[in-house]
């Protein structure tokens, strides 16, 4: 056997394993997206997001290490309606040297539907990625899966064709 030949013969010999190790990568993939995918929607229909109305700004003194003094600080006051129509004054713990909303303002905020005066302020929470991200980590999953199956057919059409060829010649 030549040294050509013996290249050739591993080279049909990687394809079905790359083309299984694809798979399996892609079926983790869409594996991942379905769980992030469920997670996301979990704590979306577990939390209800509303809009709030800021009635005023709640003074606080604080003590200020920086400037080793106490400073005034302003808490946001909101109004909100939660499901099934209750209503809540709610004043955020996230306090500002400056109020950063006037009165009349309308925020977002977002509370836990069996509690739901323990709500808290939307930009406040961290920024994760949305079931867009759990659709498309699933779609790349299904296209990388897709891609290993064609190496393992492509490499069982060559292997088919090599054995027809060197049955016809003996």
């Amino acid at each position: 056997m030549s040294e050509r030949e013996k290249r050739i013969g591993m080279e049909q010999r990687s394809l079905p394993i790359g083309g299984c190790l694809l798979g399996i990568i892609g079926l983790g993939l869409v594996i991942a997206g379905a769980v992030y995918g469920y997670m996301r929607l979990d704590y979306n229909l577990a939390n209800f997001t509303v809009r709030a109305l800021v009635t005023g700004n709640a003074t606080h003194t604080q003590f200020d290490a920086a400037q080793n003094q106490d400073i005034t600080v302003y808490c946001p006051t909101v109004q909100y309606t939660a499901y099934p129509g209750n209503a809540f004054t709610w004043e955020s713990p996230e306090c500002t040297p400056e109020p950063i909303y006037a009165f009349g303002d309308y925020i977002e905020i977002v509370y836990p539907l069996a509690s739901p005066g323990d709500a808290q302020l939307t930009s406040s929470l961290p920024k994760r990625p949305g079931i867009e991200f759990a659709v498309g980590l699933g779609l790349l999953g299904i296209c990388v899966g897709a891609a290993g199956i064609a190496l393992v057919v492509v490499s069982m059409v060559v292997a088919r064709k090599k054995t027809n060829a060197s049955a016809s010649q003996g």
